[in-house]
């Protein structure tokens, strides 16, 4: 669907009577009415979607808006016709919400790191090597594809399910599985080079304990119980 065939078609039509890509049509050239119109259809399944998904009425209501916000200033114009529009409003929404996590995530970070820095119970040499532990890890995580980085952030930090995580990604519980199995030899591998697996655990403060006897994450062993 090119929009400069039906553009002015669509531009004699009432808001309702359009359709959803048609609607998005509107909104590329910039039709207040036609915003209006996708936003009262979506709004309340895109803030259902983001509020079942994270489990937090905030950011749902924070995201919806921002959603639909990025859709007037842009993403109207780059839809592809490719996917079903109220598929493509909630992947923007599931996106903006990762975004908000990760950007609270690395500021609680940023913090927990400020207070271990000024925690004196640690004397100097522990307190090095926790550092030093801590970047390694990260380093590892970073070193990871996409989608397995991904997978590791809900199930281990964000503490999803395998079918939360599975519905978050539009792909199926089995595929999870494979993958979160695959990310997580790669991270154990990874961290058996740096020594890593003989660490009680990643941080004590979260509990996210690296069993010394396998290098992999103390949740794996309730991994099936959560599939």
């Amino acid at each position: 669907m090119q929009i400069s065939q039906i553009t002015p078609a669509i531009a004699k039509l009432a808001p309702e009577s359009l359709s959803d890509h048609e609607l998005l049509v509107a909104i590329s050239t910039r039709d207040q009415s036609a915003m209006e119109e996708l936003f009262d259809r979506h709004q309340d399944k895109v803030y259902r979607f983001i509020c079942r998904s994270f489990k937090d009425e905030g950011l749902a209501e924070d995201v919806t808006a921002e959603t639909f916000c990025e859709v007037w200033r842009a993403a109207a114009a780059t839809f592809k016709g490719q996917a079903r529009v109220s598929t493509w409003l909630l992947a923007i929404a599931r996106n903006l919400a990762i975004s908000v996590l990760r950007r609270k995530s690395e500021q609680a970070l940023d913090e927990t790191q400020a207070l271990n820095l000024e925690d004196g119970a640690d004397n100097p040499e522990v307190a090095a090597a926790k550092k030093q532990r801590d970047a390694i890890v990260a380093h590892c995580l970073n070193s990871l594809s996409a989608p397995h980085r991904e997978l590791i952030d809900f199930f281990y930090y964000q503490d999803k399910s395998l079918a939360e995580v599975a519905e978050l990604i539009g792909i199926p519980v089995n595929t999870v599985k494979t993958r979160m199995f695959r990310a997580r030899n790669l991270m154990e591998q990874m961290l058996k080079d740096f020594d890593i697996g003989r660490f009680d655990s990643l941080d004590q403060s979260s509990g996210e304990a690296w069993l010394p006897q396998s290098g992999a994450f103390a949740r794996s062993a309730s991994y099936e119980a959560h599939a």
